[in-house]
């Protein structure tokens, strides 16, 4: 009759450690679930994120670029009011006003 009772104890434990193993691996998938769920919200901000950067990163370049032409300008109507002023009183003042507006 003691080994019975054993047994008997014994299957009620290996129950109990079963059900404890379930409830374990259900509470894994439910967390494994939630990362799952955060990472892919995390990628899609990243993403987002990425599309933000490039859309800047062009804007600079434009402006960049826009810079660079501006100050090509400035270069080429600083040498022209240069010239002009070196031919004095000859030059025409429409012209000197277009270029001083230029700049």
């Amino acid at each position: 009759m003691v080994w019975k009772v054993n047994v008997t104890v014994e299957s009620a434990s290996l129950r109990a450690l079963l059900h404890s193993a379930m409830q374990d691996r259900e509470a894994a998938q439910r967390e494994a679930e939630q990362l799952e769920t955060a990472l892919r919200a995390a990628t899609d901000r990243a993403t987002e994120l990425q599309g933000q950067v490039d859309s800047v990163a062009g804007k600079r370049d434009q402006l960049h670029i826009r810079a660079e032409a501006a100050e090509a300008r400035v270069t080429e109507v600083t040498s022209e009011l240069t010239t002009l002023r070196v031919q004095g009183s000859s030059v025409d003042q429409e012209e000197l006003v277009r270029l001083r507006a230029d700049l």
